[in-house]
């Protein structure tokens, strides 16, 4: 697909995200009366504030469970040591591209990666922001990190570090 109509469709889909505005999820947090209704209206909650470090969530998922290890490193591009350490647990905060790395080389899905970028402490992706909208298109259509990079690259926006 040329990179000008890529550029076309998350140009468009953020502009429909930035349309569809955050007053009326604030409206729907002020009309909650009770925290049962909260709880309730959070609904995945304790999915995605858990406690659970993110090298034992990361690991446990099928995806990953059916994908070699050399394979992911290699996938990712990310150095092998420091990619061990990260699905190892011993390094705690990876950063968000990194993460992301990881996620898109298992083919995750977005839900997933927001998962595993929350247990980390990272930002979610979040499609008003135009280098996530690109990522969440990447996550949408299954690209590679390679690919992911280089559309990144052609859009103008930063490349994965």
């Amino acid at each position: 697909m040329p990179a000008a109509h890529q550029f076309k469709i998350i140009s468009r889909y953020t502009r429909f995200m930035s349309d569809i505005g955050l007053d009326r999820v604030y409206a729907c947090f002020r009309d909650l009366r009770t925290e049962p209704e909260l709880e309730n209206a959070c609904g995945h909650s304790e999915r995605f504030y858990s406690a659970e470090p993110f090298y034992t969530f990361f690991r446990s998922l099928d995806k990953v469970k059916k994908l070699p290890r050399i394979e992911l490193v290699k996938r990712s591009g990310i150095e092998r040591p420091y990619c061990y350490q990260i699905l190892n647990g011993r390094k705690r905060r990876p950063g968000r591209d990194k993460i992301i790395r990881l996620c898109l080389s298992a083919g995750l899905s977005i839900e997933e990666t927001n998962r595993a970028l929350c247990l980390c402490g990272e930002a979610v992706l979040y499609p008003r922001v135009r280098r996530d909208a690109i990522l969440v298109y990447t996550f949408s259509h299954h690209y590679s990190v390679n690919e992911t990079m280089e559309l990144l690259d052609r859009l103008g926006e930063e490349v994965l570090a």
